[in-house]
């Protein structure tokens, strides 16, 4: 499962907008219905105006009251909450206009315009995120939703999850490690058609040693590559026959010691999983 849009998502819904964390410069919006400034880092903030409906304090809004963002006429943001200083400050919801119609939403704590510690995100696509923010990305613990319904519960570093346990909408589940929102390192996936692997994970796949336990009551124990037996390893079956040696794209491949349950020994040689001798 691909979580790379966490990032993407999250950072959308909080200040690509005009009211960004870090600015290179002051830049201050007078209020149209009352003389109240507020802070902003818009490129073109001229063009904006916007309303604020509680307290003024040494020109600049502050206390609790609803400011309401207009660009070009058109309402592009609302926030509720706490200000201080003629920023977004404490306790608030923020609910962004996008381009589709729809509505971002961020409830949580703001600090200097950016929101902080633990966040409830609802995103105009459907996506969702309730945990830890820094710098506008996931960071720490939090559970991610996508439009889709796939989910992701775990602990993610700079916007990007790193581990926990990931379930599909079509029921597929995985606990373990996370690089660039895919499986990678150790981890345990099922699959919906019941096996089960456990082992290493590069790039999305089983890839390196592992243990999978197929649908038919065998197991296999070695190397993977590509999300498939591929190496050296050991395979017991259902009724306890045992097979050690090469696999090759899933497939028995060249020299098989096979030791039944009896203990009865035998070498045979296979060729692309087809027995040859």
């Amino acid at each position: 499962m691909h979580l790379s849009g966490i990032k993407r998502g999250i950072l959308a819904a909080t200040f690509c907008m005009s009211l960004p964390a870090v600015a290179p410069a002051d830049t201050w919006i007078k209020a149209s219905n009352m003389d109240c400034r507020i802070w902003s880092s818009a490129e073109e903030a001229a063009k904006d105006t916007a309303t604020w409906t509680g307290i003024c304090s040494e020109g600049r809004a502050a206390g609790s009251g609803r400011l309401d963002w207009f660009v070009d006429g058109k309402l592009w943001g609302r926030y509720e909450g706490e200000m201080s200083a003629g920023r977004l400050n404490g306790r608030g919801v923020l609910h962004i206009q996008m381009d589709n119609g729809g509505v971002d939403v961020i409830d949580g704590t703001f600090d200097d315009g950016e929101p902080v510690g633990v966040v409830s995100f609802r995103g105009a696509n459907g996506d969702r995120f309730k945990g830890e923010l820094k710098s506008g990305a996931p960071d720490g613990y939090g559970t991610f939703e996508d439009k889709e319904g796939n989910v992701f519960d775990g602990y993610f570093v700079a916007g990007q999850p790193q581990s926990g346990f990931a379930k599909s909408v079509s029921g597929e589940e995985y606990l373990g490690e996370f690089k660039n929102g895919e499986r990678h390192g150790e981890g345990v996936l099922i699959k919906t058609d019941g096996e089960l692997y456990a082992g290493q994970f590069e790039a999305g796949i089983a890839s390196g040693l592992g243990r999978l336990a197929d649908n038919e009551g065998g197991i296999f124990v070695g190397q993977f590559a590509n999300g498939a037996p591929d190496g050296y390893g050991t395979y017991v079956g259902a009724d306890g026959t045992t097979a050690q040696g090469r696999i090759k794209d899933g497939k028995p491949d060249g020299l098989l010691l096979i030791t039944t349950p009896d203990g009865k020994q035998s070498v045979e040689t296979w060729q692309g999983g087809r027995k040859v001798k």
